[in-house]
C-alpha cells in the first residue's frame, strides 16, 4: 500500500473553522535593536498563511523559539509577531500564554481571516516531552492542523506528533515543497555526492553523519563539528567550541569513511582569537599552533582551497552548518569563500539549517542555490534515511 502526504488540496472548506498551524519562528533576533535577523522562515510559510487567511479560516499559529528552560522573556515570540504583523494584510494578535483560559478566549473570540499567535511552545516542559495532555490541550484549539515546519520535522514534541492523535493532520505548502524537492534532488543524487558539514551543533549531527558517510562521496567538515574531529585526532584546540566527550564518535566516523575509501576534508590551517566578538584580533595558524587561550573561529585560506579541490568534480552538493563565526565579519572568510565556490559549481547544490541559509544570504549568493532548505537537523536525518516524526503523522 502507497501511503500519500496528505496536502492542504485535501482539506474541506476552512471558512470560520478553527485552523492550528505549527511553523518554525525560530529566527534570530538582533539583541540591540530587537529585529529580526534573517527572516527565511517566516517568509516560507507566508503562502500557507495568506491561503488560510484569504479563505476565511482563524488560524492559530504555533512555533518555538530556542531552547529555553522554563519560562524565559529573552526567548518570546513577540519581536517575531511584530515582523510577521508587518507582512500581512490580515489582523494579527498575540497572546503571551500557551494553553490556558485566557487563550482558549482569544481564540474563540477571532473572526473568519484573523490569525492568534501562541507564546513560545517550549517554555511549557510539556511540549518537548510530548505530554498526551498538554497535545490534546492544543488540539482543542483547533477544528483541524496544519505542519508547515519542515525544520521540527525530526522533533517528536507534543505539537508536532500529539496534536494529529486528535485531529485531521495536513501538510502546509512548505512542508509539501519541502519534501518533494528533496525526494527530486536527494532521492537518487546525481553523483559524486558531497555534503559539507559544519556549524555548532555536534551532538545532534554525529550520529546522522555516522549513517550519512554510507551515502556520500565525501565529506567536508568546518565550524566546531571540524573542532570535535581535530580534538579527537590528537591537535590543540584552545578554548574552541566543540563535542566535547563525542570524540570516540568522531573517530568511529573517520574510520568508517576510511573503510568506504569516502575522504573526508579537515582544516588545514585556521584563524584563531583570544576571544569571540566584534573588533577582536585574529591571526592565522598552523593546526598544532592553536595556544591554550584561544578559539578557533574560521578555516584558513590553504583550507579552502583544499575543500574547493575536493569538491570541484560534484554534481549534487549538500550544505549544512558555516565554516566558522561568520556572523562577525572577521571570523567570516572562510564561510563566505566556500558560499561563493559553491555557487559557482554547475551541480545541484541543497543547502539548510538556520545559520547556512544566513551565510549564503550574507554572501549574496542565495538565488545561486539549487534549493534552500529550512532544515537543518530535520534535513540530515531526511538525507541519511531516518523516518522523520513529523512527516509520518501527515501520511495516510
Amino acid at each position: 500500500m502507497t501511503l500519500t502526504l496528505r496536502r492542504m488540496k485535501d482539506m474541506d472548506s476552512v471558512y470560520n473553522k478553527r485552523i492550528l498551524v505549527r511553523v518554525d519562528f525560530n529566527v534570530p533576533i538582533d539583541p540591540q535593536t530587537g529585529y529580526v535577523g534573517d527572516e527565511t522562515r517566516i517568509q516560507a510559510v507566508l503562502p500557507t498563511l495568506n491561503q488560510l487567511l484569504r479563505a476565511g479560516a482563524r488560524v492559530v499559529v504555533m512555533s518555538h523559539k530556542g531552547r529555553p528552560h522554563g519560562w524565559d522573556e529573552t526567548q518570546s515570540l513577540a519581536p517575531v509577531v511584530r515582523y510577521v504583523q508587518s507582512l500581512l494584510d490580515y489582523p494579527v494578535r498575540f497572546i503571551d500564554s500557551i494553553v490556558s483560559d485566557e487563550t482558549t478566549e482569544a481564540v474563540n473570540a477571532l473572526k473568519p481571516g484573523e490569525m492568534l499567535i501562541l507564546q513560545n511552545l517550549r517554555f511549557d516542559p510539556r511540549e518537548q516531552a510530548n505530554d498526551p495532555e498538554f497535545a490534546k490541550a492544543l488540539a482543542a484549539l483547533g477544528d483541524a492542523y496544519v505542519d508547515d515546519a519542515f525544520s521540527t520535522a525530526h522533533r517528536s514534541d507534543a505539537s508536532i506528533v500529539g496534536i494529529p492523535q486528535y485531529l485531521p493532520a495536513y501538510a502546509g505548502h512548505l512542508m509539501e515543497t519541502e519534501v518533494m524537492t528533496l525526494e527530486h534532488i536527494l532521492g537518487r543524487p546525481a553523483r559524486p555526492y558531497w555534503a559539507i558539514v559544519g556549524g555548532a551543533k555536534v551532538p545532534d549531527k554525529l550520529a546522522m553523519l555516522l549513517r550519512l558517510v554510507d551515502k556520500l562521496d565525501g565529506l567536508v567538515l568546518g565550524g566546531a563539528m571540524a573542532t570535535t574531529f581535530l580534538a579527537a585526532k590528537g591537535y590543540p584546540i584552545g578554548r574552541s567550541l566543540y563535542g566535547q566527550g563525542l570524540e570516540t564518535q568522531a573517530l568511529d566516523i573517520l574510520s568508517k569513511a576510511q573503510a568506504r575509501h569516502v575522504p573526508v576534508i579537515l582544516p588545514e590551517d585556521v584563524m584563531v582569537a583570544p576571544a569571540i566578538g566584534p573588533n577582536v584580533p585574529s591571526r592565522l595558524c598552523a593546526l598544532d599552533d592553536v595556544h591554550d587561550d584561544e578559539h578557533i573561529v574560521d578555516i584558513g585560506p590553504m583550507t579552502v582551497q583544499r575543500m574547493a579541490e575536493a569538491i570541484e568534480a560534484s554534481r549534487t552538493v549538500l550544505w549544512n552548518g558555516p565554516m566558522g563565526v561568520f556572523e562577525y565579519d572577521a571570523f567570516a572568510y572562510g564561510t563566505l569563500m566556500v558560499a561563493n565556490k559553491v555557487a559557482d559549481m554547475r551541480c545541484a547544490v541543497v543547502v539548510g539549517g538556520g545559520d547556512t541559509v544566513a551565510a549564503i544570504a550574507k554572501a549574496g549568493v542565495s538565488s545561486r542555490m539549487t534549493h534552500i532548505s529550512t532544515g537543518g537537523g530535520a534535513l540530515l536525518q531526511w538525507v541519511e534515511g531516518e523516518e522523520l516524526p513529523g512527516l509520518r503523522v501527515l501520511y495516510a
